[in-house]
């Protein structure tokens, strides 16, 4: 017959495994939501505390294999957006938060956050774009790059105009991320 006590032992790792990665990712997004939407920015001192604490928590909750599987998983969430930051059209904050996100919590959920944070940033983009009257000719910017594409091989350069205000991204991400959270339980 098992004491209570080992029950207790047994209890308190498992309620760390689902609270810490979740109450350090709410820390997050709480923060990164509140600056990018007052500074426009997301800054390195949540991210890159953020990517160390992410691996940390995996270290200490699974120990080398937590280890291995969030810096894989930290550089997944980077490769992720790397190729839009790179082509100008996203910040490096936002793919810092991807980082961290990833080390936080895995493979399968920066996945999932990705995916949910395009489906959001788009429908921003297009919210904004309806609001700002400037729908159509965006729609109408879009086929002339694919034509370009098409004709030529390659993406004009610069492809993205640095003058248009954008979207703050980061706001997409936290939405994608408590969607993921819902979604992934």
């Amino acid at each position: 017959m098992r004491s209570k006590q080992s029950g207790r032992k047994f209890i308190l790792p498992k309620m760390m495994t689902l609270l810490l990665p979740n109450l350090w990712l709410l820390i997050i997004l709480i923060i990164t939501l509140y600056t990018d939407l007052v500074h426009k920015k997301i800054y390195n001192v949540m991210t890159i505390p953020g990517i160390c604490v992410g691996i940390g928590i995996n270290v200490l909750l699974w120990g080398w294999t937590g280890l291995g599987q969030s810096f894989l998983a930290c550089l997944l969430g980077l490769f992720i957006f790397f190729i839009p930051f790179m082509m100008g059209g996203m910040g490096g904050g936002d793919v810092k938060l991807m980082a961290a996100i990833g080390a936080t919590k895995g493979f399968e959920f920066v996945f999932h956050v990705a995916l949910f944070s395009a489906l959001v940033g788009g429908m921003m983009a297009v919210a904004i774009l309806i609001w700002r009257k400037q729908f159509y000719p965006a729609i109408k910017k879009i086929f002339h790059l694919l034509f370009w594409v098409i004709s030529f091989g390659h993406w004009p350069k610069p492809f993205f105009d640095k003058t248009s205000p954008g979207i703050p991204f980061g706001v997409a991400i936290v939405a994608g991320s408590v969607w993921t959270l819902w979604y992934l339980g």
